[in-house]
């Protein structure tokens, strides 16, 4: 829904609300909003003392869902979007940006480690490889800028899977071409000049 820009005579008005209507108006708006209700309960009732917790529900959802269970490559990257997704809405709520990176960096190993070898042998023609050969190739980038901007000691969190993710993916023909194309890094160090 496009959010509407209030002109000062409208904010004026909102203003001037007696704190009872602005109460009721507030409660109202923020039912509709399942993320800022989701933030508010973060913030305020459990004072972001529950960021483990969520990542650790959200560590068992993401390992159920990929788990090795003879799917095709189409039907993993599904998949693999439906955790990514849920992995957003953690970020939008807690702003937990180490989170973010080391989890998604440990989803991709999970589903390569164990979905690889089983899908290359059920699976052998390219174009079943094609859209997630891509879709893999092209979160690394911006996982890896994302990675990039943390600090170096947090690195450790995350560094050896992520490298391991590229050379699973390097080493992986239905998925190499794809990343020669795109100019994907055979192991990741840092940002240059580091």
């Amino acid at each position: 829904m496009p959010r509407t820009k209030l002109s000062d005579e409208q904010k004026d008005m909102v203003r001037e609300l007696p704190t009872k209507e602005k109460d009721k108006l507030l409660l109202r708006l923020i039912a509709k909003d399942d993320v800022l209700l989701e933030q508010l309960t973060f913030k305020y009732l459990e004072h972001e003392a529950t960021v483990d917790e969520r990542a650790d529900l959200l560590r068992e959802h993401y390992r159920r869902l990929l788990a090795p269970i003879g799917l095709s490559p189409g039907q993993l990257m599904m998949r693999l979007r439906q955790a990514s997704g849920k992995l957003g809405r953690h970020v939008r709520v807690t702003k937990d940006k180490l989170g973010e990176v080391a989890m998604l960096v440990d989803m991709i190993h999970y589903m390569l480690t164990e979905n690889l070898d089983a899908m290359r042998k059920r699976h052998r023609a390219p174009a079943r490889w094609f859209k997630f050969s891509r879709y893999v190739v092209k979160r690394l980038p911006t996982l890896m800028k994302k990675a990039d901007k943390l600090h170096p000691d947090l690195w450790l969190d995350f560094e050896g899977q992520l490298n391991e993710v590229l050379t699973m993916i390097w080493d992986t023909p239905e998925m190499s071409e794809e990343a020669e194309q795109a100019g994907l890094v055979r192991r990741w160090e840092g940002p240059i000049g580091m």
